[in-house]
């Protein structure tokens, strides 16, 4: 199951995002602010889901840590909601940015559309390409599945 991370310091908000998404199938964890968001970060978290104002490290300093080591895709959920903070945020590395307060519906099309089932199709083509260039060592026309290039 994918595994999703939250990081925001409204304890009620991230319990209840996480019933959410645990009821969808989704596995998730919860840190109350940016060093234990970045503490959490490991190669098996698939989504990380940012609030920006929190304490000890806010999330914009939090994502631009991230950044020096992982791509892991990050979705803020944030009640600053101005341009300039989304401008910020998508040129810091964010992937998107949904204002609060949000409805748990475009939450999770937002979610699946996006971030989860792209990357499982990452895993399942990178795994088939290994097969194919086994089975197909030394053609050189690229093949072409699940209009993926692989």
């Amino acid at each position: 199951m994918p595994h999703i991370l939250l990081v925001d310091d409204d304890v009620e908000l991230t319990s209840l995002l996480e019933d959410i998404l645990t009821f969808e199938g989704f596995t998730v964890s919860q840190a109350h602010n940016g060093l234990e968001g970045l503490e959490a970060v490991n190669g098996d978290i698939d989504l990380i889901l940012l609030d920006i104002m929190m304490p000890k490290m806010n999330g914009m300093e939090m994502l631009k840590k991230l950044r020096e080591k992982w791509q892991t895709p990050v979705l803020f959920l944030t009640a600053k909601g101005e341009e300039v903070d989304r401008v910020i945020g998508l040129e810091l590395g964010a992937d998107d940015f949904l204002p609060k307060p949000f409805s748990d519906r475009e939450l999770l099309a937002r979610i699946r559309a996006s971030y989860v089932v792209p990357s499982m199709c990452r895993v399942k083509t990178s795994k088939l390409a290994m097969k194919i260039f086994l089975l197909t060592q030394g053609h050189k026309k690229p093949i072409v599945r699940a209009n993926c290039w692989i």
